[in-house]
């Protein structure tokens, strides 16, 4: 599921990073094409990744047991049709 992040007001949409395992995150534009794509895993190239508001994005896992840890600004907010790039 491609997703859009949301964010309040001027700060980060939320912020990822992997104690555990290894995922890689992908950007993508309106039209669904992947602009972008990187790996997260502890003591990699990249530890963590601050994922932009308005940004369409989805993450995989690419090892068994990998643990992601998601912190957002504000409440939480349940995913509408919007929300998804279809």
């Amino acid at each position: 599921m491609i997703r859009k992040e949301h964010g309040r007001g001027r700060v980060p949409g939320s912020n990822r990073q992997t104690p555990r395992g290894k995922h890689r995150v992908e950007y993508y534009d309106e039209l669904g094409i992947c602009t972008e794509s990187f790996v997260i895993e502890p003591g990699g190239e990249n530890v963590a990744v601050s994922i932009p508001i308005g940004m369409w994005h989805t993450v995989h896992a690419l090892e068994s047991g990998t643990c992601i840890l998601e912190m957002k600004n504000g409440k939480y907010e349940p995913l509408t049709e919007v929300d998804i790039l279809k």
